[in-house]
């Protein structure tokens, strides 16, 4: 089986999720990546970005085999407010990392990050075929933390001194859900 990536639509609540477009890479989506509050529990730190170098990431992403990457975008008029993805897919293993950003800080805590993660996971289970997905979160990042706890992802351990970041050493929490407590915890 091989990952689908051209003309993926879902859509739930107050927001879809599409395939990301090059076209993406002109609005807002680079500029997030130069904003401190956005970046803040991000592994990359605070490393200017400029549209090049998110024309670059989105040529990668693209081109990959083992990412999937989609638009977060607000039901109501299609803006694109924020990225989630599937990574390092391995179908053989049937596992994938998970990640999600919400750029566009005038949607945070509006509740789309949680229908966005929910979106990504049923389809990391049902139509990726996938056993296990995970996540590593910065321990102070209590929100995602949450969310993800509450879909049913267990803290598997903490990561001391994980990642260094702008000259200082974070912890994070590395959380996995496995397909058998997936239905549990997710409407499919």
């Amino acid at each position: 089986m091989q990952i689908k990536k051209s003309n993926i639509y879902i859509e739930k609540e107050n927001c879809f999720l599409r395939n990301i477009k090059e076209k993406d890479v002109y609005g807002n989506w680079w500029k997030w990546f130069n904003d401190p509050d956005v970046t803040a529990y991000m592994n990359k730190g605070q490393i200017k970005n400029t549209i090049q170098k998110q024309l670059e990431f989105y040529k990668k992403v693209a081109e990959s085999k083992n990412d999937l990457v989609f638009a977060i975008c607000n039901r109501k008029n299609g803006q694109h407010i924020g990225t989630i993805g599937l990574h390092d897919i391995n179908l053989k293993k049937e596992s994938a990392q998970f990640g999600i950003v919400i750029g566009e800080k005038n949607f945070w805590g509006k509740g789309i990050g949680s229908v966005a993660w929910r979106m990504m996971i049923n389809y990391g289970f049902s139509d990726l075929r996938l056993t296990i997905i995970d996540t590593t979160i910065f321990a102070k990042n209590i929100a995602s933390i949450k969310i993800a706890k509450k879909g049913g992802f267990q803290t598997i351990k903490l990561l001391k001194n994980d990642v260094e970041k702008n000259g200082k050493m974070y912890d994070r929490v590395y959380m996995v859900l496995n397909q058998n407590n997936w239905k549990k915890y997710y409407k499919i």
